[in-house]
């Protein structure tokens, strides 16, 4: 019996991840852009025409900026693990995360392809390129110097891990000015032989600082305690501040600077956006203040009159989305939105049905588009939800979507998508507690539940759901199927 059982496994584990991951949402069609979404922009660089977003676990994504007022997304690239931050000199991209430092070929923007990966000892946080080398602050290890004169083959040629817990880095001529997290220090690094950098100073600030950047003798930098501070960076040995903002709440993420007229940008996290002036360093003034209630601000890239930022959903907030936004600061007082890509949500999930794909948006709920020219897709009707939304299964005319509202109990929708252009939502099922999968067979909707559970409901009229039968697993389930007579279920603990 014991020999039965183990056979059986492997045609069981196929039947999951046949059913659980057909197909999945990032594998739509990308030559329609209406769900190409980012979910997490964490870093922006703008080089032409072409704007280039690290997405945390979203890989790389590729805007043509070239009019601002309708940025569309071009290109993706997806990775194994998350993207950090990112750096562009001409057709390449540089970009750091978990797969250390990854180099992509974008000289047709619109089919990144891979190049070359460079593994660190620890994890890279920030990349910065300059000529023929990429600069790369890497957790608890200092700075690490790559030779990318053949991007194909990188070549690390130095570091200096003296420095420690490095964070963001900007480059000034042959001077390195490095962040370092929870050390209320700055590092000056002189790269004059780059495979040979020395530390050149340290010198303090009031709190550990998230961003930096520098105008000749000038530093400006923003720190987590929400200050942003103006140095005279003339003699390292003397390093003062000459003035300083404070406005909190201040969360900023990144900063970028428009050395022309002398006004600093802020991306600000959950608050917005900031643009100040340092005409006179000693007495900076904060020109806009922008939030939006939208935007989650996580980077920014400031050109002539044009700022380009990216921000960042969050599942645990649906009310923030994940785009891209450009501002028109020719009058800095007054910025204007100039051109928005704003994804809905975070999709999770998706089911295929005739030329109709039904999509389960982490953050909407239920969505349906027509895709029949997947050059133009289009989105004919959705039910928006208060929440989350954890899963969803379709039979025929019918759909049931997992639900966790921002207060009470989760429960289950039970949605009419027999006609895509008008989904009616007929009732809902309660869960007791926090559910984390569903499997659909014959008539019957099981339900696994994180407090170690399968719940079994009778659908047949899915307008009345009867709770058929439930079980209880030595720990949490993580997924179920039904498949004829028989209900698998994983649980956390004990497997299958």
């Amino acid at each position: 019996m014991q020999n039965m059982r183990l056979s059986a496994l492997p045609l069981i584990l196929i039947l999951l991840f046949s059913i659980s991951f057909t197909l999945d949402a990032q594998e739509i069609n990308e030559s329609g852009n209406l769900y190409q979404l980012l979910d997490d922009g964490r870093d922006i660089v703008v080089q032409g025409d072409f704007a280039y977003i690290a997405n945390w676990e979203g890989g790389v994504r590729i805007f043509d900026v070239s009019d601002p007022a309708d940025p569309l997304q071009v290109g993706i690239w997806i990775p194994e693990h998350k993207i950090y931050r990112l750096d562009v000199q001409d057709e390449f991209v540089y970009a750091v995360g978990q797969d250390g430092l990854v180099i992509l070929n974008v000289s047709i923007p619109a089919v990144p392809h891979f190049l070359s990966r460079l593994i660190f000892a620890g994890l890279p946080d920030d990349v910065e390129v300059s000529g023929d080398y990429a600069y790369v602050t890497v957790d608890n290890d200092g700075l690490y110097v790559v030779d990318i004169s053949d991007p194909a083959t990188p070549e690390q040629v130095g570091n200096l891990t003296e420095l420690g817990n490095t964070h963001r880095i900007h480059i000034q001529g042959n001077l390195a000015f490095i962040t370092l997290l929870y050390e209320e220090q700055i590092a000056v690094v002189d790269l004059s032989t780059p495979w040979a950098p020395t530390l050149e100073a340290f010198y303090e600030v009031e709190f550990y600082a998230s961003d930096i950047s520098v105008d000749q003798n000038l530093a400006i930098d923003v720190t987590l305690r929400g200050n942003i501070s103006f140095r005279d960076i003339s003699d390292f040995g003397d390093v003062n501040q000459l003035g300083f903002l404070v406005f909190p709440p201040f969360d900023p993420h990144s900063m970028d600077i428009d050395r022309e007229r002398n006004i600093a940008v802020t991306a600000d996290g959950y608050f917005g956006i900031q643009f100040i002036s340092y005409d006179d360093p000693a007495n900076p003034q904060l020109l806009a203040d922008i939030d939006t209630n939208l935007d989650r601000f996580q980077g920014v890239d400031v050109k002539p009159e044009l700022a380009y930022f990216c921000t960042a959903g969050s599942p645990s907030e649906p009310f923030y989305e994940a785009g891209q936004l450009t501002y028109d600061y020719t009058d800095p007082e007054n910025p204007l939105l100039v051109g928005a890509y704003r994804s809905y949500g975070r999709l999770i999930d998706i089911e295929l049905r005739d030329n109709i794909a039904f999509l389960l948006d982490e953050k909407v709920g239920l969505r349906s588009v027509d895709i029949s020219d997947p050059g133009m897709l289009t989105e004919l009707d959705s039910i928006r939800i208060s929440g989350r939304a954890w899963d969803f299964q379709i039979h025929e005319g019918y759909a049931w979507v997992g639900m966790q509202p921002p207060m009470g109990d989760p429960y289950i929708q039970v949605v009419d998508i027999s006609n895509p252009e008008n989904m009616e939502l007929l009732g809902s099922i309660p869960i007791p507690t926090t559910p984390t999968y569903m499997s659909y067979d014959n008539g019957f909707l099981a339900v696994a539940r994180r407090d170690a559970g399968v719940m079994l409901f009778n659908v047949r009229n899915p307008i009345q759901p009867v709770l058929s039968d439930s079980y209880e697993t030595q720990s949490e389930a993580e997924v179920v199927l039904l498949a004829g007579e028989l209900l698998y279920t994983v649980d956390e603990s004990n497997g299958l």
